[in-house]
């Protein structure tokens, strides 16, 4: 898929970030966990539990911006994660995870998201793709499932080193539509692709946090 394609199909994506990690986003644009606890120093074996296994809970790191917080995993049920992985062991799936920043392709699924998580409030960053891959193209990868949920209810989709194929490599069809943008490691220049930030949470009224033109 050439760039353009998909700045055609889906001309803004949207992030969605714990909004308790703010300070931290404008300082440091966002990060993907593993670029996190690099940042927070985190090493040996939490760093190691942190990043290759599953997170029932959100995590706070020390940090000295203040703590930033790191997403749970609990979309992704670890039975059926373990019977839908082709080649890759649990483990080195969450590491796979761990090293991207993620973008929803669609607003329906951005919406999605933000139900799983309406108690809390959510800074959500919508993005202008064209800029985003101005930047970033070379590391952009796409993925026609979304690969942090995984449930016994369903069938889940079949999942592995495939499954995050870079952008110019992907094979857009009816069949094979795209689920998820990702970034690996870090976005540091964030708001300069960003359109605007709104703040989300359940039944409460949108409200903007920020937009393109206004100092931070």
């Amino acid at each position: 898929m050439e760039p353009e394609r998909l700045i055609t199909l889906h001309p803004v994506v949207y992030h969605m970030a714990d909004a308790r990690n703010w300070t931290s986003i404008e300082r440091h644009g966002l990060l993907s966990t593993s670029a996190l606890l690099d940042r927070c120093g985190v090493s040996g074996e939490r760093r190691d539990a942190l990043e290759s296994s599953h997170r029932p809970t959100t995590v706070a790191l020390p940090n000295p911006d203040g703590p930033v917080f790191v997403r749970d995993q609990h979309p992704l049920d670890q039975a059926a994660l373990a019977g839908c992985l082709d080649d890759l062991t649990p483990e080195a799936w969450y590491r796979v995870l761990n090293g991207r920043v993620f973008f929803w392709p669609t607003r329906e699924r951005l919406e999605k998201m933000l139900r799983a998580y309406g108690r809390s409030e959510q800074a959500v960053f919508e993005v202008d793709t064209r800029a985003l891959l101005e930047r970033h193209v070379d590391k952009t990868e796409l993925s026609h499932i979304n690969s942090g949920y995984a449930s016994q209810r369903y069938p889940p989709a079949r999942r592995g080193r495939f499954t995050f194929v870079p952008l110019r490599d992907y094979t857009y069809s009816a069949s094979n539509k795209i689920a998820e943008v990702t970034v690996l490691d870090l976005v540091p220049d964030i708001f300069e692709v960003t359109l605007r930030v709104t703040l989300r949470q359940r039944e409460l009224a949108e409200r903007v946090l920020w937009q393109a033109g206004e100092a931070r």
